[in-house]
């Protein structure tokens, strides 16, 4: 309700306006050539971006809880605190990177967070099997969810720059 408020209130882009100025009704089969044909390398990229940022997402909501819980034999409420905590830290670092994408870009944050989930993921997920203690563990689960703070925060601005306006 704020966002469709705030949307609300914003100007369009001068591209925009100008197109839908001038746009007369397309065919569906127009609209698939330009969207799937014309532009099937930002499509690819936008798939393969997606793949990404829904597996991390997956990965910290879903398939780590159950890893600390069958796994690394933590119970299930020390599990689901480490995964909330982790997920309230990302939720204050989503500005910290989008400040960030402002001074240095976005693509080298972009690949920094490829990097991460490919460089971190077996270190995370053996602090969190052979850590010991608790703060070891939440070490692990704070590692794995590096990643998908950069490919989280960065997709509203990644996704949408893919493709032209038109």
């Amino acid at each position: 309700l704020i966002a469709v408020y705030l949307r609300s209130r914003i100007d369009e882009s001068p591209g925009y306006e100008k197109v839908h100025l001038t746009a007369l009704p397309i065919s569906v089969r127009t609209q698939f050539t330009h969207t799937v044909v014309r532009q099937w390398k930002p499509l690819l990229v936008c798939i393969g971006l997606e793949l990404a940022i829904s597996d991390t997402s997956y990965m910290v909501s879903g398939y780590v809880p159950t890893y600390l819980k069958k796994t690394a034999g933590v119970p299930d409420t020390p599990a689901l605190v480490m995964v909330l905590i982790v997920l309230a830290v990302l939720t204050v670092g989503v500005l910290v990177v989008a400040i960030l994408s402002d001074r240095v870009g976005v693509k080298p944050l972009l690949w920094t967070g490829c990097g991460l989930l490919i460089a971190v993921s077996i270190p995370a997920f053996s602090l969190m099997r052979f850590g010991g203690a608790y703060p070891a563990k939440f070490g692990g689960v704070l590692l794995v969810g590096l990643p998908m703070l950069f490919l989280s925060s960065l997709e509203p601005a990644i996704l949408p720059a893919l493709f032209p306006t038109y």
